[in-house]
C-alpha cells in the first residue's frame, strides 16, 4: 500500500451477507432469528462478498465555511405615517385628499388610474402616499383561504370541490391570492 492512499483502500472484505443483515436488523431493532436458521436464506460459505468503503469528506481548517455575512435592513417610516401620540396610541395614515381612496396606485382595485393624476408621485408630489405604501384588503382573502381550508380539512372532496368553484368566481386578485395560498397555483 502506498503512502497517499487512504488505510483500508485497497482491503477486501470477506463477510457473509447474512451477518451484515443481522447487524443492520439488529440496529433496526428487528428479529432475524428465524431467517438465519432457514438453510435456503443462508449464504454460500464459498461466495466473497466485498464491501465498499464510504469515505466522508474531510475539509482542511483554511478552507472551512466562515459565518453568513447578515444584512441588516434599515427602515424609514413613510412619511404618510404619523406616529402614535400620549393621546392616542394608533398610527394616523395621512392621504393626500380624498381621491386618494380611488387611486388603483394606492389602494388595490382603485378605480382611478394613479399616474395619470397630476397628485400623483411620479409627477412630483412628495406627500403622495402611493409613492411608499399600497393598502391592500385582507378580509375577502382571509375569509375565502379560511373557508377553501376548512371544506378541505373536513375530508369532503365535495364540499372543498364547491368552494374552490365558489372561489372560482371571484376576483383575478383574490382568487389567485387563495388558490396560491392552497398551493393550487
Amino acid at each position: 500500500m502506498s503512502n497517499d492512499s487512504f488505510p483500508g483502500e485497497d482491503a477486501e472484505v470477506k463477510t457473509q451477507p447474512a451477518v451484515i443483515a443481522m447487524t443492520t436488523a439488529e440496529a433496526l431493532g428487528l428479529d432475524l432469528s428465524e431467517a438465519l436458521d432457514d438453510p435456503t436464506l443462508a449464504p454460500s460459505t464459498d461466495t466473497p462478498v466485498t464491501l465498499s468503503v464510504q469515505a466522508t469528506e474531510v475539509q482542511h481548517p483554511a478552507y472551512q465555511s466562515t459565518p453568513e455575512e447578515t444584512e441588516i435592513l434599515e427602515l424609514q417610516m413613510p412619511m404618510c405615517l404619523a406616529e402614535p401620540t400620549a393621546e392616542d396610541s394608533r398610527f394616523t395614515f395621512q392621504l393626500y385628499s380624498g381621491d386618494c381612496l380611488d387611486c388603483d396606485e394606492l389602494v388595490e382595485n382603485g378605480e382611478v388610474a394613479g399616474r395619470n393624476l397630476r397628485c400623483h408621485v411620479s409627477k412630483g408630489n412628495v406627500t403622495c402616499p402611493a409613492g411608499e405604501i399600497k393598502m391592500i384588503f385582507v378580509g375577502p382573502r382571509n375569509f375565502w383561504l379560511q373557508k377553501c381550508l376548512k371544506a378541505k380539512e373536513s375530508g369532503d372532496s365535495n364540499r372543498y370541490l364547491d368552494t374552490i368553484q365558489e372561489l372560482r368566481q371571484k376576483d383575478a386578485p383574490l382568487r389567485d391570492w387563495v388558490m396560491s395560498q392552497l398551493g393550487l397555483l
